[in-house]
Parts: C-alpha cells; sequence; structure tokens
C-alpha cells in the first residue's frame, strides 16, 4: 500500500492520544499493521478489497467460517467491525488441531482461562495428546505435545496431594496402579516411597486415592510419561487444570482423521508398562 495513503487511512488524533497514554505506562499499543487494516476496513474501497483476499485465502484452506466472516466483511461499514472479530476467533484454539488422528474417541479441554483453553484428544488405548503450551514454559505458544504413556484422571484435591509428593525434589517417589489378582486394574491408585526419607521407610505407601480412565467434566488429567520421581527430580508426570468440557466428537467441521506424534524415547513407562 503506498505510504502516503497508508499514513491518512490510519491517522487519527484521538488513536494517536490513546497511544501516547499507553506508551507513557508502558503499555502495549498493538501492531500498526493490525490497527492500519482495521482502518482500512472502513474504506469503501479498501474495505471489501482486504475482504476479498480474506475470502480467497479461507476458500483455499476450506475455511467455512474464514469465508463467512470475510463475505460479511465485504459490506460498506460493517468490515471493519468483523475483522477483529476474525482475530480473535482465530487465537482461540479448536479441536480441528487433532484432524490427523485416527483413534481419538474423546475431546476434552481444561483452562485457567476461558480464552486459552488446553485441549485434549483422549486415545482408545488411555494415553491423550494435548494442544497446549509446554508445562514449562508459559507464555511460547502453543504446540502439540508428545503423546502419554498414560493418561488418568483424578480430583482436583487428589491432584494437589500427589503432585505435591512426586514435585518434592528432596523425596523419591512413584505412583502405582493397584491390581486385582486377575492383573486387572481396581480403579485405585497409590504414590510410594522409593527410598528411605527421615523416619519413613522404602515401600511406604504415602497416599492413596481413586481414579478414572475416561475424562469427565470437574476431574483434572494426569498425563504419566514417567511414573517415577527420583530425589532432585520432579517426575514424569504433566497436571492438568479441571476439566471443563468433554465432547464424544468435535463439532462439524473439526473431526478427527488419521496420525500421531511419536512420544520421545527418552520417556520411561515405569510402573504403569503392565497397564
Amino acid at each position: 500500500m503506498d505510504e502516503e495513503l497508508l499514513s491518512a487511512l490510519t491517522y487519527n488524533p484521538r488513536l494517536a492520544a490513546q497511544g501516547e497514554r499507553r506508551r507513557e505506562r508502558n503499555e502495549p499499543v498493538g501492531d500498526p499493521s493490525d490497527i492500519a487494516e482495521l482502518v482500512a476496513g472502513f474504506h469503501p474501497v479498501l474495505g471489501p478489497a482486504i475482504s476479498a483476499k480474506d475470502f480467497k485465502e479461507s476458500y483455499e484452506k476450506d475455511d467455512k467460517l474464514g469465508m463467512g466472516l470475510a463475505t460479511l466483511g465485504m459490506l460498506p461499514v460493517v468490515g471493519g467491525v468483523v475483522k477483529p472479530i476474525a482475530k480473535a476467533i482465530e487465537k482461540i484454539p479448536t479441536y480441528d488441531v487433532f484432524k490427523d488422528l485416527s483413534n481419538a474417541t474423546t475431546f476434552f479441554k481444561t483452562s485457567r482461562m476461558p480464552d486459552k483453553p488446553s485441549l485434549y484428544a483422549h486415545l482408545d488405548d488411555s494415553t491423550t495428546q494435548a494442544f497446549r503450551e509446554p508445562s514449562n514454559r508459559a507464555g511460547t505458544g502453543y504446540a502439540m505435545q508428545p503423546r502419554s504413556v498414560k493418561t488418568i484422571y483424578v480430583e482436583p484435591k487428589d491432584s494437589n496431594f500427589i503432585g505435591g509428593y512426586l514435585h518434592n525434589t528432596e523425596m523419591a517417589t512413584k505412583i502405582v496402579p493397584e491390581m486385582d489378582k486377575n492383573g486387572k486394574e481396581t480403579g485405585r491408585m497409590f504414590v510410594e516411597l522409593m527410598e528411605d526419607w527421615g523416619p519413613r521407610k522404602a515401600g511406604e505407601k504415602l497416599y492413596t486415592t481413586s481414579y478414572t480412565t475416561k475424562p469427565k467434566v470437574g476431574l483434572r488429567p494426569m498425563e504419566i510419561y514417567g511414573a517415577e520421581s527420583k530425589v532432585g527430580s520432579t517426575g514424569g508426570v504433566h497436571f492438568g487444570s479441571d476439566i471443563t468440557e468433554v465432547v464424544s466428537k468435535p463439532p462439524a467441521g473439526q473431526y478427527a482423521q488419521g496420525g500421531v506424534i511419536k512420544i520421545p524415547d527418552s520417556y520411561s513407562n515405569g510402573s504403569w508398562k503392565l497397564i
């Protein structure tokens, strides 16, 4: 776009004053290109042109929602309003990220903030694959995480206790599933001390609780990559937030279809290898 025309479109005394106040408070002002695009969306000529470009890109991606918003954006005046709405929608991930999975039976999300949910695909072998930020690198952006060795679901209070023991770097612990005489899961598990720790002896059960292998609203997922937490380690378990939604299949246009990320060889099955 011609720089002089861009300057004429984006200059607004009120917007400039607001930006100056934000800069004085060290607040983010926003990407100038986004502001220019927003203002241009109201232009009787540039607005429809930008929307037509968006429609073409959405059509090539088979993005029906994007095509609909772009079509609405071709209307005078309305276009400038639709653009920021479309951008806001794009920032919220959907179950469509799991479209290459073939053996997903259930999909669910956990969230501390509604606009930043973590998405999970529960697979037919009681493992999960998550699309979320890395738990140890918050703020780095969403990414597909390695598939777990096993995923179980527990009450929030139990998650807190189990996490407290596994994340204690001064004691060696492990999580062990309880089995019946036929080698089947009983639906209970315990945290076991692996080495003597003060007056407590190796083999002592520090905490026992029940769990389920199916996601349910209100429970928290425990993605198990390694069952042991040695001294100096926080273990190989990812503790998710409360589950806020469980669906048997994604909404229309977000169905699962084939493929999975291989779990790194560095992970250990630990005590859960028998399940």
